[in-house]
């Protein structure tokens, strides 16, 4: 179960530091209620680049306990994606990636729930 929030969620650090121009810019996360999480995030590349997005909560124990996956966008745009929880287990990350192709990971972010 996620603890639901008031105040938006922004204090991401990088798991995987960009090594291109591929990077997610104002990552920021809700929690409307205990089994939603909603992502925001501006999706950074080359000019017109076609980008995706990954976002998902996980613990230690369990691995990933809900995600979600953008269709195909363009470098540039905004992004919001709602991860449900399919599984038992109490979230301790959020996490979130940009991609160049699906599953070509360029940049990951995390925070840790309190």
């Amino acid at each position: 179960m996620l603890r639901p929030t008031t105040e938006t969620l922004d204090s991401f650090v990088d798991s995987i530091d960009p090594s291109t121009e591929y990077r997610l810019r104002d990552v920021r996360l809700d929690i409307p209620d205990a089994e939603t999480a909603v992502f925001r995030a501006t999706l950074l590349g080359p000019p017109e680049a076609k980008v995706w997005a990954r976002a998902w909560v996980s613990n230690e124990a369990s691995g990933g306990l809900g995600e979600a996956a953008s269709p195909p966008m363009t470098a540039g745009d905004q992004v919001t994606l709602t991860v449900k929880l399919t599984k038992d287990g109490t979230p301790e990350m959020a996490c979130m990636r940009i991609e160049s192709a699906p599953l070509d990971t360029k940049h990951v972010v995390h925070l840790f729930f309190e």
